[in-house]
Order: C-alpha cells, then sequence, then structure tokens
C-alpha cells in the first residue's frame, strides 16, 4: 500500500492531479494491483486553493488544511509517503520559490 501526498492539492492543478489518482485508486480491484489501497493526502493552506476543488473525491482523499513551511508539520505529515507531488510553487514568482524551496526541503532531508 501506497501513500501519496500532493500539497497544493485544492488548487487547479493539483486537484485534477488528486482525481486521476482516485481513478487509479478505484480501478484497482485486486491486491496484486499497486494501487489497491493507495492512500490519497491533499495538503494545502487554502491561500490560492479552494476545499470546493475536492468536492467530488473527497470521500476518496484525506485533506490536511497546513502550510508546508512549517517544518514541524512538513516532517509530521510527509513522514511515511512514498511519493511526494508539490505544486504550490505556482503562485510565487521564480526567486521566491527557489527560497522558499531551500527553506522547506533543505531542513526536511538533511534531519
Amino acid at each position: 500500500m501506497s501513500t501519496y501526498i500532493i500539497t497544493g492539492g485544492a488548487g487547479f492543478i493539483g486537484c485534477n492531479i488528486a482525481r486521476e489518482l482516485v481513478r487509479q485508486k478505484q480501478k484497482a480491484k485486486s491486491r496484486t494491483n499497486p494501487w489497491f489501497g493507495t492512500r490519497i493526502k491533499i495538503i494545502d493552506n487554502l491561500s490560492t486553493g479552494n476545499i470546493d476543488n475536492l468536492d467530488d473525491i473527497k470521500d476518496d482523499v484525506e485533506f490536511i488544511e497546513g502550510d508546508i513551511r512549517n517544518q514541524k508539520f512538513l516532517q509530521k505529515h510527509f513522514a511515511g509517503a512514498d511519493f511526494i507531488y508539490t505544486d504550490v510553487w505556482a503562485s510565487m514568482g521564480q526567486e521566491a520559490e527557489a527560497e522558499a524551496r531551500k527553506k522547506v526541503f533543505k531542513k526536511f532531508y538533511t534531519t
């Protein structure tokens, strides 16, 4: 059983990625299918995303409201994840994106 995390998952791109993951999960009927039992978690601070974007898949995903710039939050919710898709950078400028990535992931991957 795999765990997928989508950050920025309540935004346009993130929610469509989540829908595709849910679709793959729903097609898996056999325990031998790698999608069988997959957990899908969506993390979003809702600063630009909208929880209503997840209405059609809310029963198939776990939504966690929070900000991945918070190091303790990040470590708690990324622990045990098999795959992480990060789409939160789209709303930032290029310099802000680079700085945010350094702050968020440097500590996470070095602790």
